[in-house]
């Protein structure tokens, strides 16, 4: 993938948004092939009984016996860092399973205590991932974050930035009426977080790596409801750049 992610559908990952985001993600998937794709997270058939998806984690799929299916791409030998897994509808945690069915050994990050058994449930179902605390607005945090990688993994391959947030009175309403302190969180959260991961995470790309974000077309053109998030993602958009 090259650029930026186009997110389509916010925050959380369905069947239709992939659908959507196979039109405008700037990746080597052309529509038909991501439209394709898309149609195969369904979990039940026509007849309503259940069935097993390509993205199953390996471990899954391994505790029922079943053989895993490979990711096209063979990424084993290769690490990722994933920031943003809030919950199993998170377009993070779509990627973090593409990963791991592609053989990538993963970390996965929470925010706080009250996100972290629902992550770490997550990160059971894939093979041998990481979870380890990190808010994202945190310099001390961060830096914790990436000494302990490079202790357990060694380096990294990937890091992907997956974290947005705005307070919700600034998303609705007249944008001129945005407080100062709405507009700094929302800019410090969903774009300058990527500054300083990438700034630690450089280092332990010795073979080189690759740099995920997501954006929306609102960094580009007026949405209804995305007022403040609207910058903040044009913000990012330019870092990418």
């Amino acid at each position: 993938w090259s650029g930026a992610w186009y997110d389509i559908c916010g925050d959380t990952f369905e069947p239709d948004c992939a659908e959507a985001m196979g039109r405008s993600a700037s990746a080597r998937w052309n529509g038909s092939a991501s439209r394709r794709r898309a149609r195969q997270w369904s979990t039940t058939s026509r007849s309503g009984a259940a069935t097993r998806s390509r993205w199953t984690p390996r471990a899954v799929l391994e505790r029922e016996g079943a053989e895993p299916h490979m990711y096209p791409v063979d990424l084993q030998g290769k690490y990722a860092m994933v920031f943003g897994v809030a919950n199993h509808k998170s377009i993070a945690w779509a990627i973090a399973q593409v990963l791991d069915n592609a053989g990538v050994q993963l970390a996965l990050t929470y925010q706080n205590d009250r996100l972290k058994d629902r992550v770490s449930r997550l990160a059971d179902s894939l093979e041998g991932a990481l979870v380890v605390p990190c808010d994202a607005t945190d310099d001390d945090q961060i830096a914790q974050v990436f000494d302990s990688l490079k202790v357990e993994f060694g380096q990294i391959s990937f890091l992907v930035h997956s974290i947005a947030y705005a307070n919700r009175d600034d998303l609705t309403g007249q944008f001129s009426e945005t407080n100062r302190e709405g507009f700094r969180i929302a800019l410090e959260v969903s774009a300058y977080s990527l500054l300083p991961l990438v700034k630690h995470a450089v280092p332990l790309m010795k073979n080189g790596g690759s740099v995920l974000a997501m954006t929306f077309q609102a960094s580009q053109r007026v949405y209804p409801g995305y007022n403040v998030m609207g910058t903040a993602k044009a913000a990012l958009d330019h870092e990418v750049r």
